[in-house]
């Protein structure tokens, strides 16, 4: 049967480091100072290589190499959270960190571009009950979530 997809929302990212980490080389002020800082970066099958930034029309691509690449967004979060240096992630993970830690914002006008999140499935005619439930639940968490939503602010403690 045809593949149906339906977009679920979106999932925003920002560039995250621990203060103890900010402290010791300073704040990067512009995309192209992201080089001469420690970079974690997320690196799975089909992720290309690099950073893309973008503050309104303006677009920036980094380049610079990792000091650590992992293919596990909570492995990346916790490797900033240790002040190993900056990283990119998904805000939804940053805000899942433990309570007793931060991550700072870095470049907060600077943001990649947000993921697009879809279920695919096939024809809706033969969705069974579970499925419908889940798809329902996870537009409904992603309509709520002001992080999924929009990707506005800060990582937020629960």
């Amino acid at each position: 049967g045809a593949e149906v997809h339906g977009r679920i929302g979106e999932l925003h990212y920002g560039l995250l480091a621990s203060p103890e980490y900010l402290a010791l080389p300073g704040v990067p002020r512009s995309p192209e100072e992201l080089s001469q800082h420690e970079l974690l970066v997320f690196s799975a099958g089909g992720h290309r290589a690099g950073w893309r930034l973008e503050r309104g029309a303006e677009k920036r691509r980094i380049d610079a190499a990792a000091r650590l690449r992992i293919n596990n967004s909570f492995a990346v979060r916790d490797a900033a959270l240790q002040g190993l240096g900056i990283a990119q992630l998904p805000l939804v993970v940053a805000r899942s960190a433990p309570a007793s830690t931060s991550l700072a914002s870095v470049l907060p006008d600077w943001r990649p571009p947000a993921v697009p999140v879809h279920a695919l499935f096939p024809s809706s005619r033969y969705l069974t009950p579970k499925v419908r439930a889940f798809i329902d639940h996870a537009v409904e968490a992603f309509a709520k979530d002001s992080v999924m939503r929009r990707g506005r602010g800060p990582p937020r403690r629960n």
